[in-house]
């Protein structure tokens, strides 16, 4: 079976981020890992000026392991709530030293990862990914989706999807496995495809219809299309998706230049730390 990889540091929004992915791994038929990445540091500035010896590295790895334990009996009844209709995933845990990076490709040679699910550490995941390096380090080395979950969010009211293509080859693969997650939820899709004013180039239009085309093939039926014309890109998508009720916002990773020229604008950043939905990134080709 297939796995979908759970970082976690422990933290209140990275536990609630595991249970979600429990309730996910259930409807993909997929098993869980539960990954802690520690850094273990043998000398520690001490306040009076000198240093001290901090706890040896074998302390952070029985830590470690305490914790993923205590973890994995947290999302016991969780587990419990998966319906009969799908699969109650396999849990177990792993935890390494190092950079968390190269440890995710470590584990990826070892089981085949379809999916890595973290915790928002901030407010919202838009923001964190954006903002936050480990994030996006992780999105940026990622060879599979990576789902960003906020607090007090889940997939558990999942009646829509909004995906922000600009319909690259990319995102073939990424509307595939977007229907994929519709099907198993009885999801609509909606394409929003995100422009500049003036930007109706033929090479644009041409790639549209290709990618209508791919989809078409795909027989989904609930799939609309919308373009966002305008300057104010992010403003009118978190508009959308709150209209919309919205429970996951999609995009690929090559896409995130068409929301950071927002960035510098205060009152769109504003408009991006309120919104607070999950969101699936998906790797570039």
């Amino acid at each position: 079976m297939k796995t979908i990889l759970v970082l976690t540091d422990f933290s209140e929004n990275a536990t609630h981020a595991a249970a979600s992915a429990v309730l996910l791994g259930a409807k993909l038929h997929t098993n869980l890992l539960l990954f802690h990445n520690y850094q273990s540091l043998p000398v520690t500035p001490f306040y009076a000026g000198s240093a001290m010896v901090a706890e040896e590295p074998e302390w952070f790895a029985e830590e470690s392991k305490k914790h993923l334990a205590e973890l994995e009996k947290t999302l016991d009844p969780v587990l419990a709530t998966v319906d009969e209709d799908d699969i109650k995933p396999h849990i177990h845990s792993e935890s390494y030293e190092g950079n968390l990076v190269e440890n995710i490709k470590l584990i990826s040679g070892k089981k085949e990862v379809e999916l890595i699910v973290m915790g928002s550490r901030t407010k919202d995941p838009i923001d964190h990914f954006f903002f936050g390096s480990e994030t996006t380090s992780v999105i940026h080395h990622a060879k599979c989706p990576v789902l960003i979950i906020p607090p007090k969010n889940d997939l558990s009211n999942l009646n829509k999807i909004v995906f922000a293509t600009d319909f690259d080859k990319a995102d073939f693969g990424a509307i595939q496995y977007l229907i994929k997650i519709g099907k198993l939820f009885d999801t609509e899709i909606e394409v929003i495809h995100v422009v500049e004013p003036g930007d109706t180039t033929a090479v644009k239009t041409a790639k549209e219809t290709l990618f209508r085309e791919h989809v078409a093939k795909l027989k989904y039926p609930k799939i609309t299309y919308r373009k966002i014309i305008g300057k104010d890109v992010v403003k009118r998508l978190n508009r959308l998706c709150k209209e919309t009720g919205t429970g996951l916002l999609a995009m690929v990773h090559q896409h995130h230049y068409l929301f950071v020229r927002m960035l510098k604008h205060s009152v769109t950043k504003e408009i991006m730390i309120d919104q607070n939905i999950p969101l699936m990134v998906f790797p570039s080709m």
